[in-house]
């Protein structure tokens, strides 16, 4: 691999390592299942790569497993079969030589791997559903999900809308935490008027932005960090079906993988920015030296943040 992706690498493992929003998994007992799903998702997709490149049989049955495995631990963890489809298609989207990326024997096996991971994926969640007895979805009290008992449903959509951005925010800055967020803590948004609802734009449009940017430079490893923040996300994001919590932080322990592969990667691509090629001796001086001066920023930057957060 490159010094870049190697870069990488290592930077999204540090931040993931001190990010101070897993405080509540790490401390708290209730905590110890989204360890062990994050142990057991972060295992599968790994496992679910090496039997792609290789094309091991035994490496994607034992991916499969250690998806099963992270599904028991927490519900969350059935998302990754649906990373294993993502995974397939980032593949598929940026192999080198787009002419032969779309050849008809690689788009069928794509195929039918995306049917049997969702297919797993069904079988889980109604196995999940089963056990439940004869009360499948639970009716959540003004305690648990105060937004779940509205009864307008664009007052409900804005709420959701802007709980999704609160967390967004959450995993930048994370300060101010705590292990309940229950009612009243999270006021509900009911007029598209709410200045609120320009938090929940910026966010959805930033998101839009780095998907856009990730496909025009043809870099999987931005689109990896959207799939990885957003797809374990769905579950706790309350807009298919309520949950039993409005906000919880231990919920972003997996999706916070995703945001610091990508501020990983941003710091890495300016870390190791090369100064472009000029014919004028004085040009080329003054790019190198700006190239510097932007390695140190980023350096200290990185550095500041993590301290603030540890702090």
């Amino acid at each position: 691999r490159s010094a870049r992706s190697q870069g990488t690498a290592i930077l999204a493992s540090i931040i993931f390592s001190v990010h101070p929003i897993h405080t509540e998994p790490v401390c708290s007992i209730v905590g110890r299942s989204d360890l062990l799903c994050g142990l057991f998702f972060i295992n599968a997709i790994m496992l679910h790569r090496a039997g792609r490149k290789e094309r091991n049989v035994l490496y994607m049955v034992l991916a499969t497993l250690f998806g099963i495995l992270s599904t028991f631990s927490k519900e969350i963890g059935v998302t990754v079969f649906g990373l294993f489809v993502a995974s397939d298609v980032i593949d598929l989207l940026f192999t080198q030589g787009s002419t032969s990326a779309f050849h008809k024997p690689e788009l069928v096996h794509v195929v039918r791997h995306a049917a049997l991971n969702l297919t797993c994926a069904l079988l889980l969640t109604v196995l999940h559903l089963s056990l439940h007895g004869d009360v499948k979805i639970y009716q959540w009290s003004i305690l648990e999900n105060s937004a779940s008992l509205l009864e307008n449903k664009v007052e409900r959509f804005l709420s959701y809308a802007h709980i999704a951005a609160l967390y967004a925010w959450k995993i930048v800055y994370p300060f101010e935490l705590s292990y309940d967020w229950g009612w009243p803590c999270v006021e509900h948004v009911t007029t598209i008027s709410d200045l609120r609802n320009l938090n929940t734009l910026f966010v959805a449009t930033l998101v839009a932005c780095i998907g856009l940017y990730s496909l025009r430079q043809r870099d999987p490893v931005l689109m990896w960090s959207l799939a990885l923040g957003a797809l374990p996300f769905v579950p706790a994001s309350n807009l298919f079906f309520p949950v039993g919590t409005l906000f919880a932080e231990r919920l972003l322990y997996i999706p916070s993988m995703g945001f610091s592969l990508c501020t990983g990667y941003f710091m890495a691509q300016l870390m190791n920015e090369n100064p472009r090629k000029m014919e004028h001796p004085v040009a080329t001086w003054r790019n190198a030296l700006l190239t510097k001066r932007v390695k140190g920023v980023s350096l200290i930057f990185l550095c500041a943040y993590i301290f603030c957060w540890m702090s």
